[in-house]
């Protein structure tokens, strides 16, 4: 049975306003949201996916799409709240979709992904010296990137090594976005460390080291921790003299977090409101009002305060209009759940798959659809009661003329019976095979996504 093609809607950081669709490989799950890289022109751009289907737009049909390149991080860099309002921006705005998707993202978000390569089978004969090398270090740490990993197994061609570890099924390679290069700002901080009472007789002791003497009476005069450099300054003092004083148990030196404010040190004196015009003033007052019933004593005491005001629903992206779910973003994946399929491992036994946390979250997705087929062909042969009587009375196009398909896999999930034309998945609840909660949930967003409709009986 052949794999239903999934579509992305995809809109790249460039000045056009307008999106592109891209099919998405049979090895990729995509969400709205996604990070994704794909070919643009003669090169390649990051995009953002803002919507999946199952079919092109009607002015897109017969073309020949390209495939989506490289998922650049697992996780979704955006809601679907934020595309939306993004969408409505552009159209609003007249700007490019990309250019109003990229204000909600950090700068340079997009420039540093990085590969990390996961081991997933240890046992393996007839590899080259440099291949063992790299088994040898992902044995000691497992995943590594690939320029750590290049490092530690004492590599060059790393590229080429991982294509044959891939090949071998002996590894996985997954781009994920790496953390920011950009820290916390922290201030050290120094604080008295005993009770007020016992500063005198701290003093004293410190009669012989006059300098320690003069840094621990400023500190100690003050209850809140402080800045090491107003100390440095106020009482001319070094880190040395606040390292001994740590030692003799007499302060306690920290660290706090600076956020960093460039308007911080400065001073606004508010002015005159402005006079509105006419046509400004009529847009005025219904947002005043509105606001002014958002943050009513009344919705403030239900916990409601402050909603969220929503773009309009149906929004426009690239040249087709289209409305889009609001619905949560997936967190975790759904290859962290799973049936019960068992696989053999060289003899060791066997391995549940998924359901004790086997595999890593995105690794080994060759096997999860090899064993999602599987499990789509089993369920054919052994459907329960309630599915046998309802598949006697779809099979044939006996419903209005409309084919079904029973246990069809539409990419990493299994729809009971499928209706391609109508768009419509219906799904038969208990039996044998009935499907943890989370992933039936996760199943019945990434169908609605789609804009399949699922009845369920």
């Amino acid at each position: 049975m052949t794999q239903s093609t999934i579509y992305a809607e995809v809109a790249v950081n460039t000045a056009v306003n307008q999106t592109f669709h891209y099919h998405v490989p049979e090895d990729m799950l995509i969400w709205p949201g996604h990070l994704v890289r794909v070919g643009f022109g003669t090169a390649m751009q990051p995009g953002i996916v803002v919507s999946i289907s199952l079919e092109l737009p009607p002015e897109l049909e017969g073309i020949q799409t390209k495939p989506i390149i490289e998922l650049l991080d697992p996780v979704p860099v955006m809601t679907l709240e934020h595309i939306a309002l993004g969408m409505w921006m552009s159209e609003a705005y007249l700007t490019s979709p990309g250019a109003c998707l990229w204000l909600m993202l950090p700068p340079g978000i997009t420039g540093k992904s990085q590969r990390m390569v996961h081991l997933l089978d240890e046992a393996a004969t007839g590899l080259t010296d440099d291949e063992l090398a790299i088994l040898d270090a992902l044995r000691e740490e497992n995943p590594l990137s690939t320029a750590a990993l290049a490092k530690r197994a004492g590599v060059k061609k790393i590229n080429a090594l991982l294509r044959s570890l891939k090949k071998q099924e002996l590894v996985s390679v997954e781009a994920v976005l790496a953390e920011p290069s950009v820290s916390q700002k922290t201030i050290r901080t120094v604080q008295r460390a005993i009770q007020p009472e016992a500063v005198v007789d701290a003093l004293n002791k410190l009669k012989r080291a006059p300098k320690q003497s003069r840094v621990f009476a400023y500190i100690a005069r003050h209850d809140a921790p402080l800045d090491v450099s107003d100390v440095y300054e106020a009482a001319d003092a070094t880190s040395a003299d606040l390292n001994q004083l740590e030692r003799k148990g007499l302060v306690t030196l920290g660290e706090r977090i600076v956020y960093r404010d460039s308007l911080a040190d400065r001073d606004f004196v508010p002015s005159q409101p402005l006079d509105l015009i006419p046509e400004q003033a009529q847009v005025w007052e219904p947002i005043r009002r509105s606001l002014r019933v958002a943050l009513s004593p009344e919705l403030l005491k239900q916990g409601e305060g402050n909603p969220t005001p929503k773009p309009p629903p149906r929004i426009q992206g690239g040249s087709q209009q289209r409305t889009i779910p609001m619905l949560p973003t997936p967190n975790p994946s759904p290859l962290q759940w799973g049936g019960e399929s068992e696989r053999s491992d060289g003899g060791e036994g066997k391995k549940k798959w998924l359901n004790e946390g086997w595999v890593h979250t995105y690794t080994n997705v060759k096997f999860y659809k090899e064993t999602l087929k599987l499990r789509a062909r089993h369920m054919r042969k052994n459907p329960t009661p309630a599915e046998d009587v309802l598949w006697q009375q779809l099979r044939g196009k006996k419903v209005h003329d409309i084919k079904f398909r029973r246990q069809h896999t539409i990419n990493f999930f299994i729809a009971d019976f499928y209706a391609p034309a109508a768009k419509l998945v219906i799904e038969v609840d208990g039996g044998i095979h009935e499907e943890q909660r989370e992933y039936d949930e996760m199943r019945r967003m990434y169908f609605a996504l789609l804009g399949l409709r699922v009845l369920r009986i």
